[in-house]
């Protein structure tokens, strides 16, 4: 899989079986812990999570 760079728009996969696929600006990658935070805009809205729940909800 590739690396998640600032910048880019990626097209993640529903949170919902009806939902639709949304696209995700991501504006930051923070260290926390042991791993890394995705901040990204969707929507206008500004959400974040894990890395490696951000990389299971790419769409292929």
């Amino acid at each position: 899989m590739s690396e998640i760079t600032v910048g880019q728009t990626y097209t993640l996969k529903p949170s919902t079986p009806r939902g639709k696929p949304l696209g995700a600006n991501v504006t930051a990658i923070k260290r926390r812990g042991l791993g890394h935070t995705v901040e990204y805009r969707s929507g206008g809205k500004t959400m974040q999570c894990s890395m490696g729940k951000f990389k299971d909800r790419l769409a292929s």
